[in-house]
């Protein structure tokens, strides 16, 4: 029985699909129903031939896994070797049951497990069906309707995996030293006058819409200017979707490759943590796989992107918060005005009275040790609650002394949580967002900390992102509950923060008793 022309249709598509004409290997598509009611190809894995059939469980796992994430459907495999091709019957039997035996296992159905020697116009496709006969003609992918989408997107289908990892190479150091050099510089000249992330997003967003054009930018100052950019974590999340769209376009997909290519090693993490991210909103997950693995040393939200398409997982998904992160970064940043290194206080006497508080906590430290912290601890409790009577404090030396304590790092940790309690309550996160607001911002980054984990630790998590994002760059604090917020249903950072800060806060309270 001959296989219908939809069948070959179907197949002839495969190499749009993966990006690439793939060889000696196995593919696994799971098949997503659209509102149309009709389907397109969803998750869409592959592995050597050679190691599925060495290892037919263990590889069979690695595919059948990320379908526990995929809703209960239909799934296509596909057998790509020269291996047995002139055979009359089809190599791999038993190998091909263990894996469909596994794809059951993980909720759902193989429709299908088709064989062809390769992707070209005119070769014999045959089927693992018991059924006699049961074969096509392969038409000619590059004519196939999802071939010409792809141009018509500007996808270029790369002829081999290999192909592709090659664009994730780096510049040869003859072309990456001068923009280094060039970097550096840049990067020092913002320190000294930082620029605000609103402008330094509009020229990125700048760079993309030339790059559309087909000019990358190749002028080492241009090219110092955007990679600067990349030392604050928020601008890195923030560039790598557009302005009013949650998906990046071809064109910034482009310009990050063109930066990472060409990025210094300290620079290269972050930028190839934005292509990776970028990468995986749209959907290719190869590309995406490839570019966390020129991430070293490897970030934490590479780690994240990294098990999401491990697991296959849709970045759409309803609950999941990872598009709407990326979402939530860029509006973040248009907003943010406190950058470190900006004079954003106009009363010089207020800057010097906190700095004042900070000094005379140290020289308490150095007088009477943790005792110091343990009263200032104290001093924090009593202000959270007369905050929770309505009392809120107005005074100068009462506000300044309750921020340069928060800037104490024990304290401001242990002061995370209630002396009882297992989270921050409202009136903690309450008096944290007041002292941010008046706080100068060389002592406001750990503050914006606290309102971010405390928000999170009441379920907001809009309102934690916003908080954690709006000083630039953010503290250590910040960063860890920001990343919780990409993907709040799995096990959160705060989580150690907390129990961080219930040992502080044990240990300064021993030595009232002692």
């Amino acid at each position: 029985m001959p296989l219908s022309n939809g069948v070959a249709k179907f197949l002839s598509s495969i190499p749009a699909v993966c990006g690439f004409y793939p060889e000696e290997s196995l593919i696994v598509i799971h098949m997503k129903h659209r509102n149309d009611g009709r389907e397109r190809a969803g998750l869409t894995m592959r592995l050597d031939i050679s190691r599925f059939v060495d290892e037919p469980k263990a590889g069979s796992d690695i595919l059948a896994n990320p379908l526990r994430t995929q809703p209960a459907g239909g799934v296509v495999a596909i057998v790509v070797s020269q291996q047995g091709n002139d055979d009359a019957d089809l190599p791999w039997r038993e190998e091909i049951e263990t894996l469909t035996s596994s794809i059951a296992a993980a909720g759902h159905a193989v429709r299908a497990v088709y064989f062809l020697p390769e992707f070209r116009e005119g070769v014999l496709c045959r089927c693992y069906c018991p059924l006699p006969d049961c074969e096509c003609v392969l038409p000619d992918p590059t004519t196939s309707p999802a071939a010409v989408a792809a141009a018509a997107n500007g996808f270029a289908i790369q002829p081999s995996r290999h192909a592709i990892k090659d664009l994730f190479a780096h510049a040869s150091p003859a072309e990456r030293e001068p923009i280094g050099t060039a970097t550096q510089q840049v990067i020092n000249r913002m320190e000294e006058a930082p620029q605000s992330l609103a402008n330094r997003l509009a020229d990125f967003d700048s760079a993309v819409a030339t790059s559309g054009e087909g000019l990358l930018p190749n002028d080492h100052e241009q090219i110092a200017h955007l990679m600067a950019s990349f030392t604050s974590p928020l601008f890195r999340d923030a560039c790598v979707v557009p302005a009013n769209s949650p998906e990046p376009e071809l064109e910034r997909l482009n310009l990050l490759l063109h930066l990472h290519r060409l990025a210094p090693p300290g620079l290269r993490p972050e930028i190839g943590t934005a292509l990776a991210a970028a990468h995986c909103l749209i959907g290719e997950y190869l590309y995406a796989s490839l570019a966390v693995e020129s991430v070293q040393p490897l970030t934490p939200l590479a780690e994240l992107i990294a098990h999401r398409v491990h697991r296959g997982t849709d970045p759409y998904a309803p609950g999941d918060g990872f598009s709407g992160y990326f979402r939530s970064a860029r509006d973040c940043a248009a907003a943010v005005t406190r950058t470190l290194g900006t004079e954003t206080d106009p009363r010089p006497e207020w800057r010097k009275l906190v700095a004042e508080k900070a000094l005379q906590i140290e020289a308490e430290c150095n007088r009477l040790g943790d005792r110091a912290l343990q009263a200032r601890l104290r001093k924090i409790d009593a202000a959270v609650a007369e905050w929770a009577d309505g009392h809120q404090p107005t005074a100068d030396e009462e506000l300044a002394d309750l921020i340069a304590s928060m800037g104490s790092p024990r304290v401001g940790d242990a002061a995370l949580l209630p002396p009882a309690g297992s989270r921050l309550e409202r009136a903690g996160v309450a008096l944290f967002r007041h002292l941010l607001r008046v706080a100068p911002i060389e002592c406001a980054t750990y503050l914006a900390g606290a309102v971010a984990f405390g928000e999170l630790a009441q379920g907001n998590i809009s309102a934690a992102r916003t908080a954690a994002v709006s000083i630039d760059p953010p503290s250590e604090l910040s960063e860890a509950v920001r990343l919780a917020t990409v993907a709040p249903n799995t096990a959160m950072p705060t989580d150690a923060i907390a129990a961080i800060t219930r040992e502080e806060r044990r240990s300064l309270k021993h030595l009232a008793r002692d």
